[in-house]
C-alpha cells in the first residue's frame, strides 16, 4: 500500500514595522484576530482558530483580513 506524501507550501509573508521599528511577519501568528487554543479533536497541533473565517489555520497562514495585534504593535 502506497503512503500519502504530505506537501508543505512555503509562504513568504510581507514584513511590517511596529511603532518602535521592530520587523514582524504579516501572518496569522501576529494577527489581532487569532485565537490560540487546542484543536477540538486534539490530533493536529500547531493550528490556530481564526474567528473571522471560523476555520483553523497554521501560524504562518497569510490572508487579506490580517490586522497587526495591538500587543505586538507596541513592541
Amino acid at each position: 500500500m502506497a503512503t500519502k506524501e504530505k506537501t508543505r507550501v512555503l509562504r513568504t509573508p510581507e514584513m511590517v514595522l511596529t511603532a518602535r521599528g521592530h520587523v514582524v511577519n504579516k501572518w496569522c501568528g501576529s494577527c489581532a484576530f487569532k485565537e490560540i487554543q487546542a484543536v477540538p479533536d486534539g490530533k493536529v497541533e500547531g493550528l490556530r482558530h481564526c474567528p473571522k473565517k471560523n476555520i483553523y489555520v497554521e501560524i504562518d497562514d497569510i490572508c487579506s483580513e490580517w490586522e497587526l495585534e495591538e500587543k505586538i504593535a507596541k513592541l
